[in-house]
């Protein structure tokens, strides 16, 4: 009773609980820190940032402790700039490439589910599940949570030895109850191998996470929580912390991939541009000693016909047509609701990049293109959208189709012929060993449809539109959810391949090359009847949101949104939902069926996650429509209309 005594007394104060998830941060720098120079700052903390000869979970969590107390980007990069060079000089090249890896935002292709480090951490620390969840609630971060869970309370040693499993349904991680589960009796021997290593060896950061946490994510439940408590008990608590944020991922320590990639250019004395198009595509495959010292080679001048380049991507239209000068110079395509994507011709095979630099390849082996790879010159690159194709209507299907094509481990025959895919080609970048980007974008999109002629249909063109002016595109713009599109793209034909969003094109008072002018969103009418608290900030209010349509029988829920009211109407329907609040289950509130939203969305699939049998994408309250009672909210007839008309 002491003890969930005083945990309610933390969690009651949010500001106190972030503070105290993290005890060993350690204090603000001193007055005398904070005035010396960066390089001062560091070699003040060198003991914290690794020198190569700490095992490598220590030397990994010590880095992130340096990162996570350096306020200033220039003590950041100092931090960076020393562990590479530290790190560099040994034979741990392994681990620096997991870090920049993870710095980078890669995460763990397989890790293990949230659901059961919260059983495990609860198990370990003796908490009640409701106390646990509260304090997570509180702290908004669930590896910190735990962490602190940890040091403040203890492991719990009877549970390690003696427990049993009290819970037999654990084949799916996501559906655990955290209070249902204990430690079973019975080890085995790949936790007993793992807990040798663990106490006595303590591996290096690569062996870690390739001998251990990605193989643990395979195994049974039972399995990884016995492991989870053996790491935990290994370590200290900034390595169980580290430990936790590679499980969990999300490295929120204020570097960006620029401050990484800067820091390895001032290492190596590569120049940065030479960096940035070799480091595009690091997080899309695991890190290696050998990855990394080709990142970093010494050779200044080299054509990689397999490597993926920096996209160039387009602004937000404003439909000020003042600046853009005459509408014939203007290229205008669709915008498909797909994935963004780049085919590379390589030696032996082809490369399918993705924006956020995933390798896709042995995703989709069945792209028409595949069929004529050998009539298309090594080194050849097509910037393009990757899209579900319904073969029954002849045209693009909607995002969702696409999505049972995503992340899958095996690629059937089955699977390919029922929901197919292709490529609508945008651009072309390179052809051959011919870099294109520096030429108008006319010049490449005749290239490319010279190159498309010669494939029999296996390349397809998205579509140029010509236009007299600029008020023209008003309609046609409104046609872009008739074809699955998303909205209008125009590009300026004298326009670069650029890098990024950079204003590629100045001249006659243009602000840019390539702008994106959206569809407007779809909209419902909805009525709140759930509601949930946020996390963080939010934690004391109730801002998460379930919004019904109206069914022939009562309410039907249709999608989940937390954003977009301001503070103010956040507090004012807190303020509501406690008043009218029906009863309550666990974290959700049960509410009486009487504020109206207006909520936005991109499109409409079907779905067996709500009551309604639809799920909306990217949904959004637009606002609180005070003006309507729940009577006058939609039906679920309006959403299936919408999805006929849309048919996403």
């Amino acid at each position: 009773m002491g003890r969930s005594m005083s945990w309610c007394v933390i969690c009651a104060n949010k500001a106190s609980m972030q503070r105290l998830c993290r005890p060993w941060v350690g204090v603000k720098m001193s007055e005398a820190q904070t005035s010396a120079g960066p390089s001062q700052v560091v070699a003040s903390r060198h003991h914290a940032i690794g020198t190569g000869h700490e095992d490598g979970l220590c030397w990994f969590a010590s880095v992130l402790e340096a990162l996570e107390q350096s306020n200033a980007n220039a003590h950041k990069l100092e931090v960076l700039k020393q562990c590479f060079t530290n790190r560099l000089d040994t034979a741990h090249k392994e681990d620096l490439a997991w870090l920049i890896y993870f710095l980078a935002g890669g995460k763990l292709p397989r890790s293990i589910r949230s659901g059961v480090l919260r059983a495990a951490a609860i198990q370990a620390s003796g908490l009640p599940a409701w106390l646990f969840e509260a304090c997570y609630a509180h702290a908004g971060d669930l590896a910190e949570t735990i962490a602190y869970c940890l040091d403040h309370v203890g492991l719990d040693q009877a549970g390690l030895d003696h427990a049993g499993l009290g819970h037999s349904g654990l084949d799916q991680a996501a559906d655990m109850d955290p209070k249902d589960v204990t430690i079973p009796k019975h080890r085995s021997k790949l936790v007993d191998l793992c807990e040798q290593k663990a106490l006595n060896l303590r591996p290096s950061l690569h062996a870690w996470l390739e001998g251990q946490a990605l193989t643990m994510a395979q195994q049974p439940v039972e399995a990884q929580i016995q492991w989870l408590m053996t790491q935990w008990r290994a370590y200290p608590p900034k390595v169980r912390f580290a430990m936790n944020k590679i499980m969990t991922g999300g490295f929120r320590l204020g570097v960006s991939r620029a401050m990484v990639l800067r820091a390895l250019a001032e290492v190596s004395g590569l120049p940065a541009p030479l960096l940035a198009r070799r480091f595009m595509g690091w997080t899309g495959q695991l890190p290696s000693a050998e990855r990394l010292e080709a990142l970093l080679a010494n050779q200044r001048s080299e054509s990689s016909s397999e490597q993926v380049l920096p996209f160039c991507l387009a602004q937000s239209f404003d439909q000020d047509y003042s600046a853009m000068g005459e509408a014939r110079n203007w290229q205008v395509e669709w915008k498909w609701d797909g994935i963004r994507v780049q085919w590379i011709a390589g030696k032996a095979q082809s490369y399918l990049w993705s924006r956020g630099e995933e390798l896709m390849s042995e995703q989709f082996p069945d792209l028409m293109i595949e069929s004529f790879r050998h009539m298309i010159p090594v080194g050849t690159m097509i910037d393009a959208e990757l899209v579900a194709w319904d073969p029954n209507l002849n045209q693009v299907a909607g995002f969702a189709a696409l999505q049972t094509r995503l992340n899958r481990k095996r690629v059937n025959t089955a699977l390919t012929r029922s929901h197919p895919v292709v490529l609508i080609a945008y651009d072309l970048l390179r052809l051959g060993d011919e870099d294109l980007r520096q030429q108008a974008l006319s010049i490449r999109r005749e290239k490319l449809q010279q190159l498309a002629s010669k494939l029999s249909g296996a390349l397809m063109l998205s579509p140029c539109f010509s236009f007299a002016q600029w008020t023209d595109l008003t309609e046609l713009r409104h046609k872009a959810s008739q074809l699955r599109a998303e909205g209008l793209m125009l590009k300026h034909r004298d326009s670069h391949y650029g890098l990024g969003r950079s204003k590629m094109y100045q001249g006659d008072g243009l602000r840019g090359g390539w702008w994106k002018w959206k569809r407007d969103p779809f909209t419902l009418d909805a009525v709140l009847i759930y509601a949930q608290a946020g996390h963080g900030r939010r934690a004391n209010l109730y801002t998460d949101y379930t919004f019904a349509v109206r069914g022939p029988d009562g309410w039907l829920s249709l999608a989940k949104a937390y954003s977009g009211l301001s503070d103010a109407e956040i507090r004012e329907v807190d303020a509501r939902i406690r008043k009218t609040t029906r009863e309550q289950f666990g974290p959700v509130r049960v509410v009486e069926p009487s504020m109206v939203f207006e909520i936005a969305f991109e499109a409409i699939s079907p779905s067996k996650r709500h009551k309604a049998g639809f799920a909306l994408r990217f949904p959004r309250m637009l606002r609180w429509r005070r003006d309507k009672r729940i009577e006058d909210a939609d039906s679920i007839e309006r959403v299936q209309e919408l999805y006929r008309m849309t048919g996403a």
